[in-house]
């Protein structure tokens, strides 16, 4: 009951503040949301940091897939490809569980043995683990970005980076997309990289990878092969530290950094502000004009980024989340 208490007061003092000074907040957070995704655990935030930087010794089995679409397809039908065919809604629980294992250090075994029938989408433990963004939610903020990138680099971003990547259920989604405007507009992404620090969440990963050659909507991909019409699809296993060369190559980053551990609240943007760790270490290898969106905590602005715009949009597993867009300088 403290907490909560404690929760409430800081929302009222930091709601001011932000409508005041966010000029560029396209909706104020709702209280439900702001409450959802600060009542995530200081151990969660404290594991966080402590996957970026794990020396490499501690991950010298990290491996990296590659995949190559067969072909693009418009945005209903990726969506719908990637909700019914490779993530379909009676692995939910699994998906979940899966989560949880990595959560709490069951890295053991394989990602199939995880208990599916252990814990169901309503317990409250799953507030500290696993969740998935929503793909609508997901497609707003990359528009925004997108329109932010052109507007500072000429051109439209062809790289993105998903920087946590979990089960791979949003790289594959990006990836399955083509451009608006029929089927010979293109794909929308020329490479989409997912990075995860789990070893249960990578594999399981792979496994949906599997799954969509299955379906006939990927083949491997080798690098060696030379260029191709696909989209590419690398699935990167180990700490954000060591796939920095991935990092420097992107035109955009998602981070669903929800639960990242913060240095507090920036009235400037009204946002809370992602720890030096992540927020630093991003900056460092980002080369000038990548756009990364996080959400529900923003990149420091004194580390070389440029607040462009925030968006609150819908996640139902925290009653709302806000996606910060903001641009290396």
């Amino acid at each position: 009951m403290k907490c909560l208490v404690c929760l409430f007061t800081l929302y009222h003092l930091f709601a001011a503040v932000a409508v005041e000074a966010g000029p560029n907040r396209r909706k104020r957070t709702s209280l439900l949301g702001f409450i959802g995704y600060h009542c995530c655990s200081l151990a969660t935030r404290n594991k966080q940091k402590r996957h970026l930087y794990m020396s490499s010794s501690e991950h010298a089995l990290q491996t990296a897939s590659w995949f190559l679409t067969k072909k693009s397809w418009p945005r209903e039908v990726s969506r719908e490809i990637t909700n019914t065919k490779l993530y379909p809604p009676s692995e939910h629980n699994h998906r979940l569980n899966v989560g949880r294992d990595a959560q709490f250090g069951n890295e053991g075994g394989a990602v199939l043995a995880s208990s599916v029938g252990s814990m169901d989408a309503n317990d409250p433990r799953l507030s500290l683990t696993y969740h998935e963004f929503p793909l609508n939610s997901m497609d707003e903020l990359i528009s925004l970005a997108s329109q932010e990138f052109q507007k500072e680099n000429g051109r439209e971003p062809a790289v993105l980076v998903d920087l946590g990547s979990g089960c791979g259920r949003l790289v594959f989604y990006s990836a399955l997309q083509r451009k608006e405007g029929g089927e010979s507009s293109g794909t929308l992404w020329d490479e989409v990289h997912g990075i995860e620090i789990s070893s249960l969440m990578h594999s399981y990963a792979e496994q949906m990878a599997e799954r969509g050659i299955d379906y006939d909507y990927f083949e491997t991909y080798s690098k060696q092969s030379g260029s191709s019409c696909g989209t590419v699809i690398g699935l990167h296993q180990g700490p954000a530290s060591q796939h920095l060369q991935v990092l420097n190559n992107a035109d955009i980053i998602f981070c669903y950094s929800t639960v990242f551990s913060t240095d507090g609240f920036d009235q400037s943007i009204g946002a809370m502000i992602l720890s030096k760790e992540w927020s630093q270490m991003i900056s460092n290898v980002c080369k000038k004009g990548t756009v990364v969106i996080t959400t529900d905590r923003a990149v420091n602005p004194r580390d070389g980024w440029e607040f462009k715009q925030s968006l609150e949009v819908e996640n139902k597993s925290l009653m709302g989340s806000v996606g910060y867009i903001s641009i290396k300088q």
